[in-house]
């Protein structure tokens, strides 16, 4: 928490019993969400922020940013203007996206005048071209267009914003920016990560959680521990929730947050960021649900990655790698070795295609099996996030280019699971009970196919002893 958030400020409320055991992820969500709601409104008296003007101006009346740790802007001569914008840690910035030019003609130069204050190298951009009714002031592309530069004043400052290419992938796309201030001899290279599949008030559904899960892995791998702004359009729902879930995936993989303290720790990451952002930090039930199923899907693969029984704490790290003859079977092909490397590049080239149709098919299906077979559990998964970005239907690279892959990788993970003690009902079980294998997704339909011949083999097996 922020050394200058008020440390008198209410205490996060009791969980009064609460906990995992309870029920479903959507019962303890729903659950934790109302429990915390009237507490959260207590921390901010409406008083504190009479007479605030704020640079770049507010979307909405009722979300105002709380003044012990509001973000302010230089606007020339050391003179600070706050703006829609909290620091929430040493890293994190939570803010109102920027407005449009008719709506505040200060909302774009403030936003970059304050990335470049304070550093900023990176920015999560959670808005799309649906934002609801207040669309019309939700600057969405507030970049200029690839090659191009923009000039933007602020008070006594000018900042040259210039765009150095757009990376665009299925459901998130990476502006590269630089942006400059030419009057201080500053140049700063700034990327935007904009996820485009996550509605107001709500969360990513069916094929966009995988999306979102593979724009959190590339932000992670790309940003690190840089200074960032994570904005949507309030700057409160969505943007808790990617913040909190950070938090929650960071802490689960260092070790320090397990299945037994997960629904106390939200609890406390939501609290500080309403002290830190407002009340409305993580907007909804569904996005406090979100937090809860993305824990606990994290937590067991953590625990598996172990090799530590589902659904129990654990301490340390580990990775998962397939080995020896654990594959997905087929036959064997006289076909070089191929990397995960080799195989991103021909999935880039378009290269790679549904096994069953002989378009652009340029090498056969029984050596694409061997191929798969040859990468580990890791590098499957790896391939199938890729491989999901690079997803272009209009094409002719659908989904079916990937179906191999995430069978490929559920049959070589449980291959894993199997051989450090856990049953076919135990891995059936977290199948069922985890978000990334939820039914309708690639990876859910290749999951239950792989069971299901798991189980088939199983049986047969017991048949034949008998």
């Amino acid at each position: 928490m922020p050394a200058s958030i008020d440390f008198h400020a209410p205490q996060a409320p009791d969980l009064g019993g609460l906990s995992l055991g309870d029920g479903d992820a959507l019962e303890v969500g729903r659950s934790l969400f109302e429990l915390m709601r009237a507490p959260s409104l207590e921390i901010h008296q409406p008083d504190q922020f009479i007479g605030i003007d704020l640079l770049g101006g507010r979307r909405y009346l009722n979300i105002l940013p709380p003044m012990a740790t509001v973000v302010s802007v230089n606007v020339g001569d050391n003179v600070m203007m706050p703006i829609h914008a909290n620091r929430i840690n040493d890293t994190t910035i939570a803010a109102q996206g920027p407005m449009t030019a008719a709506a505040n003609r200060h909302g774009i130069p403030a936003f970059f005048a304050a990335a470049l204050d304070q550093r900023v190298q990176s920015i999560v951009n959670l808005t799309n071209q649906a934002d609801g009714l207040k669309n019309a002031t939700v600057s969405v592309e507030y970049w200029p267009a690839v090659g191009d530069t923009t000039t933007f004043v602020i008070g006594s400052r000018t900042i040259e914003v210039t765009n150095n290419g757009v990376r665009q992938y299925s459901g998130y796309r990476i502006v590269d920016l630089s942006v400059a201030e030419p009057a201080t001899n500053t140049v700063r290279g700034i990327s935007i990560y904009q996820f485009t599949q996550w509605p107001d008030h709500g969360v990513p559904r069916g094929e966009a959680v995988d999306q979102f899960m593979l724009f959190m892995d590339v932000f992670e791998r790309e940003s690190g521990s840089s200074n960032t702004i994570v904005h949507c359009s309030a700057g409160v729902g969505r943007t808790g929730t990617f913040i909190v879930l950070r938090q929650l995936l960071e802490g689960i993989r260092n070790g320090s947050i397990t299945r037994g303290n997960l629904l106390e720790t939200i609890r406390d990451r939501v609290w500080e960021g309403r002290i830190a952002r407002g009340w409305a930090f993580v907007q909804s039930p569904a996005q406090m649900v979100m937090l809860v199923e993305r824990g606990l899907d994290e937590a067991s693969e953590h625990n598996m990655r172990r090799g530590a029984p589902i659904a129990t704490d654990s301490d340390g790290r580990d990775t998962l790698e397939a080995t020896g003859g654990a594959g997905t079977g087929g036959p064997a092909y006289d076909t070089p070795a191929m990397t995960l490397s080799d195989v991103e590049d021909m999935l880039r080239a378009g290269r790679i295609v549904d096994p069953q149709d002989g378009n652009r098919l340029v090498i056969p299906s029984d050596a694409w099996v061997t191929i798969l077979n040859g990468l580990s559990a890791e590098e499957l998964k790896s391939l199938a996030m890729f491989g999901t970005s690079m997803l272009r239907p209009e094409l002719g690279y659908g989904p079916d280019v990937l179906r191999p892959v995430y069978r490929a990788y559920a049959g070589k993970r449980f291959q894993v699971f199997l051989a450090k003690g856990q049953s076919i009902d135990q891995i059936s079980a977290f199948v069922q009970n985890s978000p990334n294998y939820r039914p309708g997704t690639m990876l859910g339909q290749a999951a239950r196919d792989v069971l299901t011949e798991m189980v088939q083999r199983s049986l047969a097996s017991r048949n034949r002893s008998r």
